[in-house]
This record gives C-alpha cells, sequence and structure tokens, in this order.
C-alpha cells in the first residue's frame, strides 16, 4: 500500500491507467469489488473501469492454449464440459454494483464494436485520448497451434510441469514449449467445433442476454453468430501432430550437437579467485 501511495504521488499526470485482469476473473462478488473500489478511491479523484469482454468460445478456445501450456492434460471436449458457461453479466454486474454502472465501461472484443482502431484505438477513445504517436506492439503471449497444443497436451503427462520442489517451471518443459513455439508452421489455431460452439452458446444465452439489456439495450444480440464460413480452417489432424513433433525432434537434436561443439564456459573463479574462497 505504501509503495503504491509512493507511486502515485511520484506521477502529475492527470489519469493512471492500471491494467489487470486478475481484477476481473478472480473478484468474486460485489463485497470485494468494494474493497478494491474504495481502496483506489483514497488515491484517486475519480476511479472508472474498463471491462473488454470476450465472446466465450473463443475465451474457451484461448483459455485451453493456456491450460495446457500450465500443464494440463485435460482436453477441449474436458474443458467444454466443465466450463462452458462463463457468465459475463455477472462479472460486469460486480463492478457496477461497486462502483455505480456509469463508471464501469463495457465493452465487447468484435469488430462493429471496436472499429477501424481496434482494441488499442478503442481504449484510447474511453480514457480520452487517441492512439497516436504510440508505437505498434509487438505480439506476445501467442497462442500455440492446435496440433502443437495437443503434443504438449500428451507430454504434459510424462514431463512434470514444475521442479521437484513445485516452485518453478521444469527446465525441460521451458525448453519444449519454446521449440513449439519457434515452430512457424501453416498449422491450423485451436478453435471449437459446431457442435461445443453449441454448447457454449447454449450455456450463456441467458447471461449474456442480460448483459446485452443492462449495458448493450441497443444491441439486437451480444455476440451474434458467426457468418457461415468466416475464419474457416482445416481441423487439426494425426499428421499435423506427427509433423509438429518431427520438427521438435530435429530442433532438439540440433540444440543439443550445438551444446557439444560450443566452446565451453570460462570459470568465473579464473577472473575472479575471491569467489572460490
Amino acid at each position: 500500500a505504501t509503495f503504491f501511495a509512493d507511486l502515485v504521488r511520484s506521477h502529475d499526470e492527470d489519469t493512471f491507467v492500471i491494467s489487470c485482469e486478475y481484477l476481473g476473473m478472480n473478484t468474486r462478488d460485489v463485497r470485494e469489488a468494494t474493497i478494491i473500489h474504495n481502496w483506489l478511491g483514497n488515491h484517486f479523484d475519480e476511479v472508472r473501469y474498463v471491462m473488454y469482454l470476450r465472446r466465450q468460445e473463443e475465451w474457451l478456445a484461448s483459455s485451453y492454449c493456456e491450460r495446457v501450456k500450465r500443464g494440463s492434460t485435460k482436453t477441449l471436449d474436458d474443458l467444454v464440459a466443465s466450463s462452458a458457461a462463463q457468465d459475463w453479466h455477472h462479472r460486469a454486474a460486480i463492478w457496477a454494483g461497486a462502483a455505480g454502472q456509469d463508471a464501469v465501461d463495457v465493452r465487447l472484443l468484435e469488430d462493429d464494436v471496436l472499429g477501424k482502431g481496434g482494441l488499442i484505438g478503442d481504449f484510447a477513445r474511453i480514457i480520452g485520448t487517441t492512439p497516436e504517436g504510440l508505437a505498434p506492439a509487438e505480439r506476445v503471449n501467442e497462442s500455440l497451434s492446435a496440433p502443437a497444443a495437443e503434443l504438449l497436451r500428451v507430454l504434459n503427462d510424462t514431463i512434470p510441469h514444475t521442479n521437484k520442489t513445485g516452485t518453478k517451471v521444469n527446465p525441460r518443459k521451458r525448453r519444449l514449449r519454446s521449440i513449439l513455439f519457434a515452430q512457424d508452421l501453416d498449422m491450423p489455431k485451436v478453435r471449437l467445433d459446431p457442435a461445443q460452439v453449441a454448447t457454449v452458446r447454449a450455456a450463456n444465452a441467458a447471461s449474456n442476454e442480460r448483459l446485452r439489456a443492462a449495458f448493450f439495450p441497443d444491441r439486437q444480440e451480444l455476440f451474434p453468430p458467426r457468418p457461415e464460413g468466416t475464419g474457416a480452417h482445416r481441423a487439426q489432424t494425426p499428421a499435423d501432430v506427427a509433423v509438429v513433433a518431427g520438427n521438435m525432434i530435429t530442433e532438439i537434436d540440433r540444440r543439443r550437437r550445438k551444446a557439444k561443439t560450443a566452446p565451453p564456459r570460462a570459470d568465473p573463479r579464473a577472473t575472479h579467485p575471491e569467489r572460490s574462497a
């Protein structure tokens, strides 16, 4: 708390922007949101919230990739079965209940909502500025391709995700992930199939309608179905997984041969004798 107060006092700008996805995902009720809102109110004259919501079927595909990267062995079918219902209305209502609906800007990650400026342009407009002069940010946290995610999911069952103490990511797993991400192949991305999409949309129909009525009354449907063929892509095949696995083995072998031929590292004690004491 002291660190944050000192940080705020050290700046004299009119607007202080805080970005934290955990506020949206981990705040469970109005009581918790009110605690955070009141704390922020001790530091700022006005506190507003901007919440970006993604259609649930796309959010689940992204969540699946993240879970696999963190060691999950569950399939996409498993995730849809356990987590199809994602009540975005509840999450928005939490913050509206704590700060008042006028202090909460709920936005949808939909092209017709964001406009030509995309996410960055939309966010800049919401906070009263423009994105002009900002250098385009490089993409980070890219998603695994569908066959790479499937291969990593199977490997998660045999290679521990963390070290023996459970405090750090297993170095072997970190190296495997870097190899899988480095494969710039024309492979399908993780996406729910039509049956899974139908399951997710049915599970969220009622809550999405409540969100629409509360925050987007002029919108006919919160997340209209994607037009047939939009973003069409082929499904992954066992051959895709085999290609990714083969490339991974080749890259592991290349790195091992490179490590064998690399000159030995200098002993730091040779240049700093005091370290050997």
